[in-house]
């Protein structure tokens, strides 16, 4: 088959050919040439898990991108997420997942398909970002029940864990962080109040709409009653109620009353006329002067008027904070009207771990 002996050859002729490759085996290369091919083989392996890391959609992935962690979760920096978790984690390992099949059965010991920290990563896209859970399935490679699942127990968790915490500060709390402005104009006021609503899906019995409808929205809302310090940071959240009722009648069943004490103050808007309610208790209302029959303000309300406005913007300021949270800027689906009252509460105090108001 051949026109010269194997041995009349050389071998450095037989580099490359197939048919010497079938004669002598395939050619080993040198060592230099082998750590040349080591090398090469590891930059492509590398570049491969560098590609698989970009394509999977989980917390690690973002941990040196403050910008886009910020926008997921609302936390400004994977440090302080971390410390979040690490904090929670004690309690989340115990967490029991909602489980619905034939009945409500609720399963401990299922086997997790996404590691702790991730699941938390997917319930602060959620809140914060505003992802639908079918969104949230796809990037996380789970099925949308399992997603689901994942929302509803850490949403109910993170009610129960943060929700322990008292933030209702005391006075001499209060009196410590005031800041220059209400220390000189308003030293007695404990809190500023004002009212938030967010939408809910219009439902289909038409007395459910009525209670639910707020003429204020011109809408079916959920209404609830939020305070904050002087200094800015969230101290009182109230349940959520229908849209309809008023900001007295609010205030009257929200529970902020029994936690004053006598010689507060509570500085609010015009449409807050609960003075005489906080008398009942030897406290007093802050709010602007309602204009005379005289049409006209004086020098010393007008200033009044300015300061307390100035102050009173600040739960302004609070509530659109809060409303960052992309999950309340919609329509809140029927489907979620029973974690409603967990969810405005939970976005509320996780915006307690943001920096300062001001």
């Amino acid at each position: 088959m051949f026109a010269c002996r194997c041995s009349d050859v050389p071998v450095e002729s037989t580099v490359g050919d197939t048919g010497s490759d079938m004669l002598y085996g395939p050619r080993i290369p040198s060592a230099p040439g082998l750590l040349k091919l080591l090398h090469s083989t590891c930059e492509q392996l590398t570049a491969a898990e560098q590609k698989l890391i970009i394509c999977k959609f989980d917390l690690e992935r973002f941990s040196t991108d403050s910008r886009k962690l910020q926008f997921y979760t609302g936390f400004k920096n994977y440090h302080l997420l971390t410390q979040f978790f690490e904090w929670l984690q004690p309690t989340a390992q115990l967490m029991a997942y909602p489980y619905f099949k034939k009945t409500n059965i609720v399963v401990r010991g299922r086997q997790r398909v996404l590691v702790l920290i991730d699941e938390f990563f997917l319930v602060m896209c959620r809140l914060h970002a505003g992802l639908l859970v079918e969104d949230l399935a796809d990037r996380f490679q789970i099925s949308v029940s399992t997603c689901s699942r994942i929302f509803l127990a850490w949403i109910n968790l993170l009610y129960v864990v943060l929700g322990s915490v008292n933030i209702w500060p005391s006075s001499e709390c209060v009196s410590k962080f005031r800041p220059v402005l209400m220390k000189d104009k308003f030293p007695s006021v404990r809190v500023i109040v004002d009212c938030t609503e967010i939408f809910v899906q219009k439902p289909s019995s038409l007395v459910a709409n009525t209670q639910f409808f707020s003429s204020y929205k011109s809408h079916a809302t959920f209404k609830g009653l939020l305070g904050i310090a002087p200094h800015g940071a969230v101290v009182f959240v109230s349940s959520l109620y229908s849209g309809s009722i008023s900001d007295v009648e609010l205030t009257k069943s929200s529970g902020l009353l029994d936690l004053l004490e006598a010689g507060d103050s509570v500085m609010a808007d015009k449409g807050f006329t609960i003075g005489k309610l906080l008398a009942e208790r030897n406290c007093r209302l802050v709010i602007p002067h309602f204009l005379s029959c005289l049409a006209q303000f004086s020098a010393s309300e007008v200033a009044d008027n300015d300061a307390i406005t100035a102050c009173r913007v600040h739960v302004e300021r609070a509530i659109r904070r809060i409303k960052e949270s992309r999950i309340l800027q919609g329509i809140l689906p029927l489907t979620l009207i029973g974690s409603a009252n967990q969810i405005l509460t939970v976005c509320c105090l996780m915006s307690n771990f943001r920096s300062d108001l001001f």
